[in-house]
């Protein structure tokens, strides 16, 4: 078992530490826009004249911008948990080489193009092309964890 002594597995924990701050700052911007209201509504209705009901209660909508926040804020969460598991088990495993932490920093910037994604667009094809090209390169990292079998604790 390699865990910190080897320099590569550093570079992944780096990759992991760096997408932990996006998702912290994603759960903020979602934060942020929640409860914020474009314009307030009402329940219930106006009487005459333009006057409210007197049962109607102020009603806070949602930002608009709220429901991409909320969407890259769970992405990102997704995103991160993925790598954090490829890097414990590549530290319980044999350790990183080169090639899984290349891997570990692509998925990083793959994962960051798809956040960003998620917050300004709503296309379905965007969500998807962009988990078709990351996903892949965590599972070659879990696979690289275990490259020759499982170590032997002995």
């Amino acid at each position: 078992m390699v865990f910190l002594p080897d320099t590569y597995i550093k570079h992944m924990w780096a990759a992991t530490f760096v997408l932990l701050v996006v998702w912290a700052l994603a759960y903020l911007i979602s934060a942020f826009f929640r409860g914020k209201s474009a314009r307030p509504s009402t329940v219930g209705g106006t009487g005459r004249g333009g006057m409210l009901d007197s049962g109607a209660a102020p009603v806070v909508e949602k930002h608009p911008v709220h429901w991409r926040a909320s969407d890259a804020s769970k992405k990102a969460e997704t995103l991160f948990l993925m790598l954090f598991a490829a890097s414990t088990i590549t530290s319980f495993g044999y350790g990183a080489t080169r090639a899984t932490a290349a891997l570990a920093w692509t998925f990083l910037v793959l994962s960051i193009i798809q956040i960003a994604a998620s917050f300004f667009t709503r296309h379905f094809a965007a969500h998807v092309g962009l988990g078709v090209l990351s996903f892949p390169f965590i599972i070659a990292i879990f696979a690289l964890a275990f490259r020759t079998g499982f170590p032997d604790h002995d």
